[in-house]
């Protein structure tokens, strides 16, 4: 979906069932929703599809950032 600024959000996935170069299965969705979870993390996209493994990149919210830098709020 892209929102009236232009954004890019990515709602789901193209298939719930990721299988990697090497024949391994992974479902998706249970490590993102395990690794998303607030205060830390924010939204985790796994993918793999096709690879020789599966990876997530894990952004962390805001007030994380602002933790890990020692900004002020």
């Amino acid at each position: 979906m892209i929102d009236a600024e232009g954004l890019l959000h990515i709602t789901g996935h193209k298939k719930e069932l990721i299988v990697t170069a090497g024949g391994k299965n992974g479902w998706p969705a249970i490590v993102e929703d395990r690794l998303g979870r607030p205060p830390l993390i924010n939204q985790v996209p796994v993918v793999g599809d096709g690879l020789p493994c599966r990876c997530a990149l894990i952004p962390l919210t805001t007030d994380m950032r602002r933790a890990a830098c020692k900004l002020p709020p």
